[in-house]
């Protein structure tokens, strides 16, 4: 009778404990986390003007932490310079590499040969790709190794944002991520603005996770930190009609985008002054969204 009495406990206690295991096993989503990185820095070009570059990078980790999705562009303009704000990923060939390059490939096709080596590996991995000093490029792709058939280029920077990108990942269970920038010059004030949106999509097409960011830099800035990096030193809260602060801003924008289909984000609208004419959004967020609502439209359509 004691063993019997025995048995029933030892069954009551694993009828409890099931549910509880059952629960960690491992998601069937391709991403398991999401994350955004960017990391800007200016060469003065003179007394007058600089040139901005800003590395972005959209980072997506499997359940095992290896890398299932990865964008990375670079913004690069010059404060004098209004007209050409495309990516050096948008530019193609008429960002003119090739030429000078020892595989003959242009950038674009360069950063996706490194995009394509990075999946399936580790951060770790991705972070300690051999590289070398080599014609002014300290972290030149080392010439001979397999990453260097399809890309020869300084990735230091990149390194730098998909690190940040994998320390800011979240939780998601998603099939498709996808990114957008869309740049200004303002030559008057010498700032160069990158307004950037990333995005992850469920099996259905729907938004589980939203990221968007603002590089401000001007001529003679020596803090590159983001808009929403600069958390309360952005200073905006005393300005704001609802009293938060940008990156409070940025947050609100981000959680109304979850849930909602590409259809859906596609028909947020904002008025002639760029500000959002849904109530919903306008309860959190105030701000110009004319550029930062085109990102995101990019980002949709980039998934993958």
């Amino acid at each position: 009778m004691k063993n019997s009495k025995k048995l029933v406990a030892l069954l009551a206690c694993a009828a409890l404990v099931a549910p509880l295991t059952g629960c960690s096993s491992k998601s069937n989503a391709k991403i398991a986390k999401a994350g955004f990185g960017m990391v800007t820095d200016a060469q003065a070009k003179g007394d007058d003007k600089s040139q901005i570059n800003t590395t972005m990078a959209t980072v997506g980790l499997d359940s095992d932490g290896k890398i299932a999705y990865l964008d990375i562009d670079v913004a690069q303009q010059t404060t004098d310079n209004a007209e050409k704000v495309q990516t050096k990923k948008e530019l193609k060939e008429d960002y003119n590499m090739k030429g000078s390059s020892s595989i003959q490939k242009e950038w674009y096709e360069q950063i996706e040969a490194l995009e394509q080596y990075a999946i399936g590996k580790t951060p770790e991995e991705f972070a300690n790709i051999e590289t070398e000093d080599r014609n002014n490029h300290k972290e030149a792709v080392k010439l001979g190794t397999d990453l260097a058939s399809g890309c020869t280029i300084d990735i230091g920077s990149f390194k730098k944002a998909v690190a940040k990108a994998v320390e800011n990942s979240e939780a998601v269970e998603a099939e498709k991520m996808g990114a957008g920038e869309i740049v200004s010059v303002n030559t008057k004030s010498k700032q160069v603005n990158t307004s950037v949106a990333s995005v992850a999509l469920d099996k259905d097409g729907k938004v589980v996770w939203a990221n968007i960011d603002v590089a401000q830099t001007t001529h003679g800035d020596t803090d590159f930190r983001s808009k929403a990096e600069k958390k309360e030193e952005y200073n905006m809260k005393g300005q704001s009609g609802i009293g938060k602060e940008i990156y409070e801003q940025f947050d609100a924008y981000e959680n109304f985008l979850k849930g909602k289909t590409a259809d859906e984000v596609k028909k947020i609208s904002y008025g002639a002054d760029f500000k959002a004419t849904d109530e919903d959004l306008k309860a959190g967020c105030t701000i110009a969204i004319g550029d930062i609502q085109s990102a995101i439209n990019e980002a949709i359509d980039q998934a993958k």
